[in-house]
């Protein structure tokens, strides 16, 4: 699919794989995800993914990817010790192979936009 594809904030989640569990402090958090539109030729992917709370450990981020908060807050710490907090209607953008850690308070809701390169 090409072109214009809206994003629908309300849109029905399906469940969707956790982090790795190598990476999470404390219990498997419960996911859900609805994929908006993918290339895979092009490794690109977007849409809507949500999960209850958990701690993510530092890790170095595996792909580019822009996310724009919805619901929940969430503190993202990086590598050198700088933590950035986002809520609704805040944006960020993490880049593949920076150090970060993610500390999910709370359900968090977010639309995304995943580059593999």
């Amino acid at each position: 699919m090409q072109g214009v594809v809206a994003i629908d904030r309300h849109v029905t989640l399906a469940p969707s794989p956790p982090p790795p569990a190598q990476f999470v402090e404390g219990d498997t958090p419960q996911c859900r995800l609805f994929r908006a539109f993918s290339d895979e030729g092009a490794g690109f992917r977007a849409g809507v993914w949500a999960t209850t709370p958990h701690i993510r450990m530092s890790r170095s981020h595996p792909v580019y990817e822009l996310m724009y908060i919805l619901e929940g807050q969430a503190d993202v710490t990086d590598g050198d010790g700088t933590q950035t907090s986002v809520g609704p209607g805040d944006a960020i953008f993490v880049g593949r192979g920076t150090v970060n850690r993610l500390s999910i308070q709370g359900n968090l809701k977010k639309i995304f936009a995943i580059a593999e390169g």
